[in-house]
């Protein structure tokens, strides 16, 4: 924004050079570009915030380009009004007003559909489990299920598994990032990973992307009912 002060103000477009000094040259465009900016910065992020649904797409752009046009407009003719009180500054700046305002739709538009079409779809690192870092990094990959043996806890990866030192408990508070749930007191899965399930009586059984199969305890039934693992 400063660089584009100091141009405009160098070169006094839109009849600005011959209307005004350079010292009151500075200060109009330097007011106008930061005014402008922030205007049109503010007026697309209300759109944005009343409109915050994906489906609003277009209402959004057209409501940002409305919106941004008419809200810099406004502060491009009403600047000119107080800076241009005792000089007549000639059409050139009524033009440049209606020229804004097609640039802040132009503009508008443009950034509507980079960020909806890039920006949201830029990858999303997603660390992987706690647990994963106790399990030996041949044995690391996604992470499956959880079972008790003993003192020990299984780890069910996609690449292998490995026995770990520790309670359930303990195991389950480090899956955290993982879509998961306790279905039994000496299981755990991770809900993407369940291949298929079927009631065996007021119980269940889950079978596994690994070909494992888990039982469900009857206490766990409704909970994998609302999670749409069981019909």
């Amino acid at each position: 924004m400063f660089g584009l002060a100091v141009i405009l103000t160098l070169m006094g477009p839109f009849g600005t050079g011959d209307a005004i000094g350079v010292a009151q040259r500075a200060l109009y465009w330097g007011a106008m570009v930061v005014a402008t900016y922030l205007t049109g910065a503010s007026s697309h992020a209300f759109c944005s915030w009343i409109m915050p649904e994906k489906g609003a797409y277009w209402k959004e752009v057209l409501a940002s380009m409305l919106a941004t046009g008419v809200a810099v407009t406004t502060v491009v003719l009403s600047v000119n009004a107080v800076v241009f009180m005792n000089v007549s500054p000639g059409p050139e700046l009524y033009w440049f007003a209606a020229s804004v305002c097609v640039t802040a739709f132009v503009v508008s538009l443009m950034l509507s559909f980079f960020f909806w079409n890039f920006a949201g779809r830029a990858p999303v690192e997603v660390a992987p489990p706690a647990i994963l870092k106790r399990v030996p990094i041949e044995s690391r990959g996604r992470l499956i299920a959880l079972s008790v043996e003993d003192h020990y806890v299984r780890v069910h990866t996609s690449a292998g598994e490995a026995m770990v030192l520790m309670r359930l408990s303990d195991a389950m508070n480090e899956t955290k990032g993982t879509r998961g749930m306790q279905v039994h007191r000496s299981h755990w899965v991770s809900l993407d990973e369940v291949a298929s399930a079927r009631r065996t009586g007021d119980r269940a059984v889950l079978t596994m992307t690994s070909g494992e199969e888990v039982p469900v305890s009857r206490t766990y039934v409704p909970a994998l009912r609302e999670v749409g693992v069981l019909t």
